[in-house]
């Protein structure tokens, strides 16, 4: 293969079970892609596969709402057991970077990061501006 072909799986905010189910049925469905990476480009039920990010347990209890977004490990042996960790926005944005990154040549490799980054950072903003011009006229 010349072209690497990347599947993004986002959403991959449910439960570790789930995910892993969906990856590997897109991955056998999807014999001629590069790599199937999960992602959460934004985070509404959780951490990516619903797991600690400190011990990787699924013994967590997660609070996402408008107001507020973590959740507490419940595994005794976790360093961050009974505390609060953030929700954080989006999960897996980084390990899309480093996998496509990895593949392509090195010279082609150094300019696609960086126009992916400055791409993100784009959205990013005009997002927000989106967000906050229909907050502005709804108040």
């Amino acid at each position: 293969r010349e072209v690497p072909i990347f599947i993004i799986l986002n959403k991959c905010d449910r439960a570790k079970a789930e995910v892993e189910e969906c990856l590997k049925a897109t991955s056998d469905r999807c014999t001629g892609a590069t790599a199937v990476i999960p992602v959460v480009a934004a985070a509404k039920h959780g951490p990516m596969l619903k797991l600690c990010e400190a011990c990787d347990s699924e013994e967590i209890l997660i609070m996402c709402n408008a107001r507020k977004s973590f959740y507490v490990c419940q595994n005794s042996d976790c360093q961050q057991c009974d505390q609060q960790q953030k929700v954080k926005p989006a999960y897996g944005i980084e390990k899309l970077f480093e996998e496509t990154t990895a593949r392509l040549p090195v010279l082609v490799a150094k300019s696609f990061r960086q126009a992916e980054l400055e791409c993100f950072h784009d959205l990013q903003h005009k997002a927000h501006a989106i967000i906050v011009g229909f907050a502005s006229v709804a108040a």
